[in-house]
């Protein structure tokens, strides 16, 4: 990825962080003074990419860069979940692993709870294991008869390992 500068960015951009909106200044590639620039692009998880001098720029990012004058540390999360939420009070600098802990619950999971696999199979007692994953690597919380338990367990866990960050459900 090229990065720029704030200035160039303040020069064909206006950033408004209560809307979290982007606007053309300036005829920019094919952006056109006065038109909300980028676009949503759901091959990369719904963020708003952004094309400024033949490099492209997550919204998010560009507002980090446009507010604070530099780029952000590691990764910006949506504190709300939502990728397309670039409000200024939506945004703060986080880790890959802190990033992670904030996302919502795959859509594929059968139990319904985060951080919660069945393992009947091998406990049949206590058919529920919790884990969590801290700087990819997984932890395991142990086995419980129900899955209620185990999300007890990997929500207090949750709690203690990424506070802020950690999404309850």
């Amino acid at each position: 990825m090229l990065k720029i500068t704030q200035q160039r960015l303040k020069e064909v951009l206006h950033y408004d962080p209560e809307t979290g909106i982007f606007v053309w200044l300036r005829r920019c590639g094919r952006g056109l003074p006065g038109v909300v620039a980028g676009n949503i692009n759901r091959g990369n998880r719904g963020y708003r990419l952004i094309k400024i001098d033949r490099g492209q720029h997550t919204a998010s990012r560009l507002a980090y860069l446009y507010m604070m004058g530099e780029y952000p540390p590691a990764q910006i999360d949506h504190k709300n979940g939502d990728s397309t939420d670039d409000r200024w009070v939506n945004l703060r600098p986080a880790s890959p692993s802190q990033n992670r802990a904030n996302t919502k619950t795959n859509k594929n999971n059968k139990c319904g709870f985060r951080g919660v696999v069945f393992e009947g199979e091998w406990h049949p007692t206590r058919p529920w294991r919790a884990v969590i994953y801290k700087d990819r690597r997984r932890i395991s919380l142990g086995y419980f008869p129900t899955p209620d338990e185990a999300h007890r367990a990997y929500k207090q866990a949750a709690a203690e390992l990424f506070g802020e960050f950690a999404r309850p459900a």
